[in-house]
C-alpha cells in the first residue's frame, strides 16, 4: 500500500525526528543532580508573661519547624502602691510588672481604727424638785449621766399671814421657798369670840444660804419671826481634778453643806501613744497587724499591714523622735511593708517650769490660786493658797480630852470605842495664834479643821452661842445620860456659851468630856457655879 504524504506532513516528520534526536544527544552529555540535605539554624525564643517560649528551626532553603516549647512565665509584680483614696473608705493601690508594661489595680477597704471617746463634762446641780447628775458628752454623739444627786426639796421659809382669822372669817397664811419660787399655803381657822395669842418658841438655826430667826406660833394659827439671825454663808473647800486622756479637768469647789460648784476647765490631755509595735509579721499570704498603746490610760490601738510581695526584704528608714518633756526620745526604723522597731532611746527631758503665778488672790473667806507653765509644752500645773488670816493679837493654848471615858467604857455606845484614843487625849495642848474678838469657839473650829478633827455644832438662839454637839464622833449622851462637851479657860468652867467667850493672851483653853455629875468628874462645881 502506497502512503502519500503532503508537503506539510513531511515537514513535521523532519522536526519530531531532529527533536527526538537532540533529546537523545542532551540525556547522554547533562551531570546528575545530588539530593537535598537541610541544613536547619536555631532560634530560641524566650517565654515572656503571657505568652510561652519556644525553639525555631529554619533551613535555607525555607523548611522550617518548632520544638521545646515553654510555658508562659507570668508577670514579675512589683510592690503595691498607693494611687488614690476616692472616699476615705477605702484605698486604689497599683502595681506594674518589672518584665513588660503591663500593671492592676485593686481597691483595699482602710482598717478601721476604733473610735475613741473624748467627754466634756457638765455638772447640773439638784434643784428643789428635780435631781442633779453630772453629764458626760462626746463630739460623736455618745454621752452618758453619772452621779446622780437626789432633789434637795423646797427650803420653806416661816409661814406668813395674808388675811388674820377672826370670828367671822378663816385665816389664809402663806410660806415661801428660801431656794425657787415655789409658794404654799394654809387656812386657819376663825377665832372664838375672845381670844388672846398664846405662843410657842421654835428657834430656826441659820444655814449657808438662809437666816435664822425664831418663829412664834399661836394654837389659831397665827404665826409671827423675830430675833433673825444672817445666813452663815458657803465655806468651800477645793478639790482640783486633774484631766484625763478623754475628759477635761476642773477644779471643784465643795461647801460643808453640800452645796458645790466647779471652775477652770482645763482640755483633756489627749493620749499620748507609743510606737507601733508589731503584734504579728506580715507574710505573703497574711496580713499583719500593729498595736500601740496610750502610756497614760493604757488604751490600745490597732492597724492592719499589707500582706508581702512572694519575696520581700525590709528596707528601713529612719526617723529621729526627740524626748518631750514626759516622754522619751528615740529613733524608729520604718519599712515600706509595715515592719518597725525603734532603738537609740534618749530619756524625757522633764518640765521647764516658769514662776508661780498668782491667778487668784486668797481672801480671809476663799482660798486662792496659783499656776506655773511648761515653757516647752505650755502644760499648766496649779496650787491653792490658804485663807489670809488677820494679824495674830497673840497666842493660846488649847487641849482637847476624853480621858473620863476610859473609866465609864461600860457605859460608851456600841461602835464608839474606836474614837477613843488609848490614853484619852484627842489633841495634846497645842500653842496656837489668835486674832481680834476670836472667840473659844472660833479657836476650837479652827484647830479641827487644821489638825482633820471632826466636829459638829448647832447654834442656839436663846443663848447666842453655838453648841458643840460633838468632836472626835464622840457626841452628847454617848456614853450616859449626863455626858457631853464642856470647856474651861485658865481652869475656870464659865457659864455662858464658847462663842461668847474672847479669848485674850496666854489664855489656856480645855475641851473635856463629862460622863457623870454634869462636869463634877472633870473639875467643875456644875455647869460653871464657882
Amino acid at each position: 500500500v502506497a502512503l502519500c504524504y503532503t508537503d506539510k506532513d513531511l515537514d513535521e516528520l523532519a522536526l519530531k525526528r531532529q527533536q527526538a534526536i537532540q533529546d537523545m544527544l542532551n540525556s547522554q552529555t547533562k551531570p546528575t543532580q545530588p539530593q537535598h540535605v537541610h541544613s536547619h539554624t536555631v532560634q530560641i525564643v524566650a517565654p515572656g508573661c503571657t505568652v510561652g517560649g519556644y525553639t525555631q528551626y529554619t533551613c535555607e532553603c525555607g523548611d522550617q519547624y518548632t520544638d521545646d516549647e515553654t510555658a508562659a512565665a507570668g508577670h514579675l509584680w512589683g510592690a503595691w502602691e498607693t494611687a488614690d483614696t476616692p472616699d476615705g473608705e477605702s484605698t486604689l493601690q497599683k502595681r506594674q510588672c518589672q518584665n513588660c508594661d503591663a500593671s492592676e489595680e485593686k481597691k483595699v477597704e482602710n482598717p478601721t481604727v476604733a473610735h475613741t471617746h473624748s467627754y466634756t463634762i457638765k455638772i447640773v446641780a439638784p434643784s428643789c424638785t428635780a435631781s442633779g447628775y453630772t453629764e458626760y458628752a462626746c463630739q460623736c454623739g455618745e454621752s452618758y449621766k453619772d452621779s446622780v444627786l437626789a432633789a434637795v426639796g423646797h427650803s420653806w421659809g416661816p409661814w406668813t399671814t395674808i388675811r388674820e382669822a377672826t370670828s367671822q372669817e378663816n385665816g389664809l397664811q402663806e410660806h415661801r421657798c428660801q431656794h425657787c419660787s415655789a409658794t404654799e399655803e394654809k387656812v386657819t381657822q376663825k377665832l372664838p369670840e375672845s381670844h388672846t395669842h398664846s405662843y410657842t418658841q421654835q428657834v430656826i438655826a441659820p444655814t449657808c444660804t438662809t437666816d435664822g430667826y425664831t418663829l412664834y406660833s399661836c394654837s389659831c394659827g397665827f404665826v409671827y419671826t423675830d430675833n433673825v439671825t444672817k445666813a452663815t454663808g458657803h465655806d468651800y473647800k477645793s478639790v482640783i481634778i486633774e484631766p484625763s486622756c478623754t475628759t477635761q479637768g476642773y477644779t471643784k469647789y465643795i461647801c460643808s453643806c453640800g452645796d458645790t460648784y466647779t471652775d477652770n476647765a482645763t482640755s483633756a490631755s489627749g493620749h499620748s501613744w507609743s510606737d507601733w509595735v508589731t503584734v504579728r509579721e506580715a507574710t505573703s499570704t497574711q496580713e499583719g497587724l500593729r498595736e500601740r498603746t496610750c502610756q497614760h490610760c493604757g488604751s490600745k490601738e490597732q492597724t492592719v499591714t499589707e500582706k508581702l510581695p512572694s519575696v520581700h526584704s525590709h528596707s528601713y528608714t529612719a526617723e529621729v523622735i526627740a524626748p518631750t518633756c514626759t516622754v522619751q526620745g528615740y529613733t524608729k526604723y520604718v519599712c515600706a511593708c509595715g515592719a518597725a522597731y525603734t532603738d537609740n532611746a534618749t530619756p524625757a527631758s522633764g518640765h521647764s517650769w516658769s514662776d508661780w503665778v498668782t491667778v487668784q488672790e486668797a481672801t480671809s473667806t476663799q482660798e486662792g490660786r496659783q499656776e506655773r507653765t511648761c515653757g516647752s509644752c505650755g502644760t499648766k500645773e496649779q496650787q491653792t493658797l490658804g485663807v489670809l488670816l488677820p494679824e495674830a493679837k497673840g497666842y493660846v493654848y488649847i487641849t482637847i480630852l476624853c480621858d473620863t471615858i476610859l473609866d465609864n467604857m461600860q457605859d460608851l455606845k456600841p461602835g464608839k470605842s474606836e474614837f477613843v484614843p488609848a490614853d484619852g487625849v484627842i489633841l495634846p495642848m497645842v500653842e496656837v495664834p489668835y486674832y481680834e474678838n476670836e472667840t473659844v469657839f472660833e479657836v476650837l473650829n479652827r484647830v479641827c479643821k487644821t489638825a482633820g478633827i471632826q466636829i459638829e455644832y448647832s447654834w442656839t438662839p436663846l443663848y447666842n452661842s453655838y453648841y458643840i454637839e460633838g468632836i472626835n464622833h464622840l457626841y452628847e449622851f454617848d456614853c450616859g445620860e449626863q455626858s457631853g462637851w464642856m470647856y474651861k479657860v485658865n481652869e475656870w468652867f464659865p457659864n455662858y456659851g464658847c462663842s461668847s467667850y474672847t479669848v485674850g493672851d496666854g489664855d489656856v483653853i480645855v475641851w473635856c468630856y463629862t460622863c457623870k455629875g454634869l462636869g463634877t468628874d472633870v473639875g467643875s462645881d456644875w455647869m460653871g457655879e464657882e
